[in-house]
C-alpha cells in the first residue's frame, strides 16, 4: 500500500510540475509598435494657416481701399524741344518742380487759360512773373512762345501755403482801369520788370467789363499808399488809389 501511495505522489507532482512548465512557455503578447516622428516644418504649418488671397484682392503700395493716383496733369514734354537743346530743357524742369512745356503756337494767355495751369486767361502776368528770366523782357501775353520753353507754374500746395502766409494782407493798389486790356498790357509789364507782384481782375460796370490792373497785397492802407506813390512815379501816372480787397479777389490771386 505504501509503495502504491508513493507512485501515485510522484504522478501528482509530475502532473503540477508539467502545467506549470506549459504557463511559462505560452507565447508572449506582440511587442507594441512606435510610430516613426519626424520634426514638423513651422513655415509650412504657418503657409497653410495664410488665407488665399486673389490677385484682384492684394493691397496696393499705395494703402489698403485708396483709389490708385492720378498722374500729374502738367507733365513733363520734351518730345517738342530740339534735339539739341532737350538736355538742357530737361535739367532746368527738374530745378523747377512744377511746369509746363510750351507747344507750337502757344502764348502766355493761351497756357494762363488751361485748366491744368490756371483757368483764366487774365492770369498771364502770373506766369510772367515766374518765368521773368526765361522770356522777352517786352513778352506780350498774346505773342507766340518759343516751342519746347519750360514754363514754371506756381502749383495747389503753394497757392495753399500763400494764402495762409499772406492771410492778413488785404489791402492792395489799384493802378489802372480800362475798357481795353491792350491799353494796360504795358504797364503791367513794366510794374513786373520792377518786382511787383501784378494781376489784372475784370468788372462789370453798367454793362461794361472794366479791367482792372492791381498790384498787392500789403498788410494796411499805409503800407499800400506808400508802395502807390513809388507805382505812380514809375510809370508817370497820377491816379492810382488803395482799396481793402473781398475775400472772393483776395483767394482768386493773392496765392500766387
Amino acid at each position: 500500500m505504501k509503495s502504491l501511495a508513493t507512485i501515485i505522489s510522484a504522478c501528482l507532482a509530475f502532473f503540477l510540475l508539467y502545467v506549470g512548465c506549459s504557463r511559462d512557455e505560452q507565447t508572449p503578447p506582440p511587442a507594441e509598435k512606435h510610430k516613426v516622428t519626424r520634426p514638423i516644418d513651422k513655415s509650412k504649418l504657418e503657409e497653410a494657416k495664410r488665407p488665399v488671397i486673389e490677385e484682384s484682392e492684394r493691397p496696393r503700395p499705395w494703402g489698403k481701399g485708396a483709389r490708385e493716383p492720378k498722374a500729374p496733369a502738367i507733365e513733363a514734354d520734351t518730345s517738342r524741344v530740339p534735339e539739341g537743346k532737350r538736355g538742357e530743357a530737361e535739367k532746368a524742369m527738374k530745378k523747377m518742380g512744377r511746369h509746363y512745356v510750351v507747344k507750337k503756337d502757344e502764348t502766355l494767355s493761351r497756357i494762363a487759360a488751361l485748366p491744368d495751369v490756371y483757368g483764366n486767361p487774365l492770369k498771364w502776368p502770373i506766369l510772367f512773373r515766374h518765368n521773368l528770366q526765361r522770356l522777352r523782357p517786352n513778352q506780350v501775353p498774346d505773342a507766340q512762345l518759343p516751342q519746347g520753353l519750360a514754363l514754371k507754374v506756381i502749383s495747389p500746395r503753394e497757392i495753399k501755403g500763400n494764402l495762409e502766409k499772406r492771410s492778413n494782407n488785404v489791402w492792395v493798389v489799384n493802378v489802372i482801369s480800362s475798357t481795353v486790356q491792350e491799353k494796360i498790357t504795358p504797364k503791367a509789364i513794366d510794374l513786373i520788370v520792377e518786382g511787383y507782384e501784378v494781376y489784372i481782375t475784370r468788372a462789370r460796370v453798367k454793362g461794361k467789363d472794366w479791367f482792372r490792373l492791381r498790384v498787392g497785397f500789403y498788410k494796411s492802407r499805409n503800407e499800400a499808399s506808400a508802395a502807390a506813390k513809388k507805382i505812380m512815379a514809375i510809370l508817370d501816372i497820377t491816379d492810382s488809389w488803395v482799396t481793402k480787397v473781398g475775400k472772393r479777389e483776395f483767394k482768386a490771386f493773392a496765392g500766387y
